[in-house]
């Protein structure tokens, strides 16, 4: 389910359904979905203010954020994943640049490549103890972030994981 080519090549299984007023693109992959399709947004880029991801979609459960699924819906300020979730894919809130707060729920075990780059206003952010890896560049360039506690069980940080000038990692 990670990478991109897989979740393109699915494209014949493409859905919709709207929930809370907002219209989710997701493909169903071995019963389990993943939010966007890998080619475009999850949502209308021109979704504002604080969104909660549905924990189901069409019956089945969301198991991944899919690869840009949220890249550059910069009116976003809050998102909310759902337990469930065990994969942030890569680029899934690349230039969201308005938001400030993510709740990423224990569960969720990977965080890929540029999942939260360039989210300029984050300054809120918790890793739950169940993420074992965190991608190449993941918070590059997070400007508001001021520090972030990397969990115990975190086993692999990619490149540039944290790039930005006044992130402290512990």
């Amino acid at each position: 389910m990670s990478d991109e080519t897989n979740e393109h090549t699915t494209n014949c299984n493409i859905r919709k359904q709207k929930v809370g007023g907002v219209e989710w693109t997701y493909i169903v992959k071995d019963g389990f979905v993943v939010i966007g399709d890998g080619s475009s947004t999850a949502i209308p880029k021109s979704t504002s203010g604080k969104i909660a991801i549905p924990a189901t979609l069409g019956g089945c459960p969301v198991a991944k954020i899919g690869n840009k699924a949220f890249a550059c819906c910069d009116k976003l300020t809050s998102v909310k994943i759902p337990e469930g979730v065990k994969c942030i894919g890569d680029r899934a809130f690349l230039c969201c640049e308005s938001i400030a707060k993510v709740t990423i729920p224990k569960g969720v075990v990977s965080i890929e490549p540029f999942a939260f780059s360039h989210c300029k206003a984050l300054t809120c952010l918790t890793i739950p103890e169940s993420v074992t890896s965190i991608g190449n560049n993941a918070f590059w360039l997070c400007g508001k972030l001021e520090s972030v506690r990397i969990p115990g069980n975190v086993v692999s940080i990619g490149l540039e994981a944290f790039v930005a000038e006044r992130i402290a990692v512990k």
